[in-house]
């Protein structure tokens, strides 16, 4: 259970039909990740029935208060008519490889804001990525309006495929039938702690993306 320290918001902590998935990209998995978030939402509306706007943050990033604050600010600064859904930018510093750099995160749910930063200023370089940009999906930590999810929800397409994505984008895809658009929130940035693998490792992970010409 987490515990919620933005008072003026009323909170659900969803925990039921946890299962020790990892992070592999597969239907199993997304199915199960669209039936907990679609879970969460119906307990959390049942809880708050006036609910009219929908926060949906993983309890990793439950810490970033102020933050998850600018993104609710960035979101009503909008009117409460506005047909969107808002979600903030995941980074982290990636050490995997011989030379390190630091990459937007959540590249499966929106591979539009794939990028690396190399060098002494990689960080400022990830800063100074700002404003809002139009995307196929956000996850993550992200606002939307309740009618999205009465419309659809979550779920995982018929024809189904690691390349389409996953729940977020099931979501954010069937919203935009009805004229919803996804948004990618830059000024909103929410830093996941460096992944460092063994300088062994990471030998040979930079030989392997250089074979297969990714560097």
């Amino acid at each position: 259970m987490e515990t919620w320290e933005i008072g003026s918001i009323p909170f659900y902590c969803y925990t039921d039909n946890w299962k020790p998935f990892g992070r592999e990209k597969t239907r199993e998995r997304v199915q199960y990740l669209a039936s907990r978030r679609n879970g969460a939402v119906e307990a959390a509306v049942n809880s708050f029935p006036k609910t009219e706007h929908i926060l949906m943050i993983d309890s990793y990033y439950i810490r970033f208060l102020e933050e998850t604050k600018q993104l609710i600010s960035n979101y009503l600064s909008l009117g409460k008519e506005t047909k969107c859904i808002i979600g903030a930018s995941t980074w982290s510093l990636n050490k995997t490889r011989i030379r390190p750099f630091v990459h937007f995160w959540d590249t499966w749910t929106t591979p539009e804001a794939s990028v690396r930063f190399y060098g002494k200023s990689k960080f400022e370089r990830a800063r100074q990525m700002i404003g809002q940009r139009e995307v196929k999906a956000v996850g993550a930590c992200y606002i939307y309006p309740r009618m999205v999810w009465e419309n659809g929800g979550y779920g995982v397409p018929s024809n189904w495929t690691p390349d389409y994505g996953c729940e977020h984008n099931y979501l954010c895809e069937n919203a935009k039938r009805d004229g919803v658009t996804a948004y990618l929130n830059y000024d909103v940035k929410l830093w996941r702690e460096p992944t460092v693998y063994p300088p062994t490792k990471r030998i040979r992970c930079s030989a392997g993306e250089f074979l297969r010409g990714k560097m």
